[in-house]
């Protein structure tokens, strides 16, 4: 391999954070089409769809880090999805305990940046749909003032061999 191209600074304002996240399980995906470097496609099991979560603002982000052991390991890259929701409620006591479930076989997620840019994360080109996102922790938490946090932080993770791929396409909801 070689590096085959630079990059040029930005100057514009780049906020952080996402706007959208978008969850399924990965028995309800079939795969998505890579054109280039991108995906422009998803195609879906049957009439499954992927499910939009609403979040707290300014609660979530799509984290990546790469680690390599050494020159002769592979470089690994996992993937963390987090977001929050606001307030206690058995809906969302309900929403947690559905992606708990859904935690052992894996969960695909479309995450839509606050730059307008979507990401796939839980599937890759190597792996496919095998080693999709799971519950790593769920902090559910009253607060003790009545200016504390009411809510729950849900992280989400997976194990990749490459970095997340930008998505192009709709979203099938």
């Amino acid at each position: 391999m070689s590096i085959t191209a630079g990059r040029s600074k930005i100057c514009d304002n780049v906020p952080g954070g996402l706007k959208t996240v978008w969850l399924s399980g990965v028995n309800e995906v079939t795969s998505f089409t890579l054109t280039g470097e991108s995906y422009s496609a998803v195609t879906m099991e049957a009439s499954n769809v992927f499910y939009k979560f609403e979040f707290a603002q300014t609660s979530a982000q799509k984290l990546e880090e790469g680690t390599q052991a050494d020159a002769l390991s592979p470089f690994g890259i996992t993937q963390t999805l987090e977001f929050s929701f606001k307030g206690l409620s058995q809906t969302d006591r309900d929403a947690l305990s559905e992606l708990i479930d859904c935690s052992p076989c894996g969960m695909i997620a479309i995450v839509e940046d606050t730059n307008g840019v979507m990401w796939v994360l839980g599937y890759n080109e190597d792996l496919g749909k095998e080693y999709g996102l799971f519950v790593s922790s769920i902090t559910s938490d009253t607060g003790k003032l009545l200016t504390d946090f009411a809510g729950s932080i849900i992280t989400l993770s997976a194990s990749q061999t490459e970095l997340a791929r930008t998505f192009t396409g709709t979203v099938p909801e």
